[in-house]
């Protein structure tokens, strides 16, 4: 999809953020996001306004040793 973002475009509307990837890899100077699920909404406000993706991916050495990921056998 994002062949068809245009630099000229003004502002970036999505209506259903999910993963809002798309958002991420454009980065448009302005956006409207919405998603019916409040987790969502709230993660990606938490994620573009805080930087909380930064300071993850900075402490992720410190994080490594306490996560623990568990995939299906």
């Amino acid at each position: 999809l994002s062949d068809y973002w245009m630099v000229g475009f003004k502002r970036y509307i999505e209506p259903f953020a999910g993963s809002a990837c798309l958002f991420f890899y454009i980065n448009p100077k302005e956006s409207i996001l919405g998603d019916i699920n409040k987790g969502i909404s709230d993660a990606i406000i938490l994620v573009t306004e805080n930087d909380f993706l930064g300071k993850v991916i900075k402490n992720i050495d410190l994080l490594k040793d306490s996560i623990v990921f568990k995939g299906t056998d």
